[in-house]
Parts: structure tokens; C-alpha cells; sequence
């Protein structure tokens, strides 16, 4: 499953989510994301988190070597936002489905 959004005259396609599921991960977080883009672009570090009304978000990496926390990386608009969004959460539960499916 492919998702596109159009950027101006450019399309930006989540091409691929991978994910490492943590059992106990800390400030609600459920996994890390990898997410690639166009086939050509990786981004790292994404955590996937539902909060205790299940309500689902990313947080993005951030440098916080430094007095100022200054993020890697992060969408600049609220469609590719929600677009990466909603492709680490189906690929989420697919892997929880999944897993239901193997221990029955």
C-alpha cells in the first residue's frame, strides 16, 4: 500500500514503514518507525505513541545535545504529517494482527 501526497509540483510517497515494536517504551510510546520515502529517503528515529485516551502521534528526533531541542528532521505541512502518520499506524496494527493471528 502506497501513499501519496502532493507537495507543490512535487509528489512524496511513503514507500515503505518498518517497525520495531517495544513492549514497555516509555511516555506511551508503542514503536519506532523507519519510514522511506520515495524509495529514496530513510527517516529514522520515529516514535509511534498512542496516549491513554488511544489517541495515536509521532514524536520525531530530536538533537537534545544542546540548551535548545532542535528536531532532525519533521513535516513541514499537516497533510504529509497526517500521511506519515497514518502509514506507521496501519503498518502498527497489521503487525499486532498478525501476532493475535500466530498465538491462536
Amino acid at each position: 500500500h502506497i501513499l501519496a501526497i502532493n507537495v507543490g509540483m512535487a509528489s512524496i510517497n511513503v514507500t515503505d514503514v518498518n517497525l520495531f515494536i517495544l513492549n514497555d517504551g516509555k511516555y506511551n510510546t508503542k514503536a519506532i518507525a523507519m519510514v522511506t520515502l520515495n524509495d529514496c529517503l530513510k527517516l529514522t528515529g520515529i516514535k509511534f505513541c498512542i496516549d491513554e485516551k488511544g489517541k495515536c502521534f509521532l514524536r520525531y528526533p530530536i538533537n537534545t545535545g544542546n540548551k535548545h531541542a532542535i528536531s532532525y528532521f519533521y513535516p513541514l505541512n499537516r497533510s504529509m504529517s497526517d500521511e506519515i502518520l497514518e502509514a506507521i499506524k496501519e503498518r502498527y496494527f497489521e503487525i499486532l494482527d498478525d501476532e493475535n493471528d500466530n498465538n491462536n
